[in-house]
């Protein structure tokens, strides 16, 4: 995968050289932090999303962070993150957190915003499952109901209990650490403004 998604209508087979009709999902990623690589449709409304590795360490892929417009109000959608990395990034850090544990299973999650919500909301825990596919590979999935006709992003958050876990276990961990989504201008920006 080169580049991220930049504006595009995700159908199914059947629509396919059809117009972009409310309900098929565009997706985009051009923007700083946005990481989607790849999608394809899967079925009623499901989803498999590709995310880029880090582009400083191409071993992890362990965060997403991408919009999606055109959704029909009312529409519930699965995304599947299909290629994630299992690491023990947090104990590398000094965390407490078990050998052999996900990130996923220990509090961190996807979180949502719109254009009319612009704080992040953290999706419940009953709309995602982390596991792992028939490949081997790790996998997240959730589920959204789209409510408004608007711009989403969607994002990963790091439970405040993770990032207190590893502050407490190490004197460099997590010490610039934000609990949302952020880009580098965002966090130039907060350092300025200190």
């Amino acid at each position: 995968m080169i580049g991220n998604v930049k504006h595009q209508a995700v159908k199914p087979p059947e629509d396919e050289g059809l117009p972009t009709a409310p309900g098929h999902l565009i997706f985009d990623a051009d923007f700083e932090s946005g990481n989607l690589g790849k999608v394809e449709y899967c079925e009623n409304n499901e989803y498999d999303l590709y995310i880029r590795v880090d582009t400083c360490n191409q071993k992890y892929r362990l965060w997403f962070h991408y919009s999606v417009t055109n959704a029909k109000v009312g529409q519930t959608c699965i995304f599947h993150i299909v290629n994630f990395s299992k690491v023990q990034f947090l104990l590398e850090l000094g965390s407490t957190i078990s050998k052999g544990r996900s990130l996923y299973r220990e509090g961190m999650g996807p979180v949502v915003r719109s254009t009319s919500r612009v704080n992040w909301i953290r999706l419940s825990q009953s709309q995602c499952y982390y596991w792992k596919g028939e490949s081997g590979g790790y996998i997240l999935s959730f589920t959204f109901k789209f409510d408004v006709d608007e711009r989403y992003e969607f994002g990963v958050l790091l439970s405040i209990r993770l990032l207190s876990s590893a502050k407490q276990n190490s004197s460099t961990a997590v010490k610039r650490g934000t609990p949302s989504p952020c880009t580098y201008s965002s966090k130039k920006e907060l350092v300025r403004n200190k």
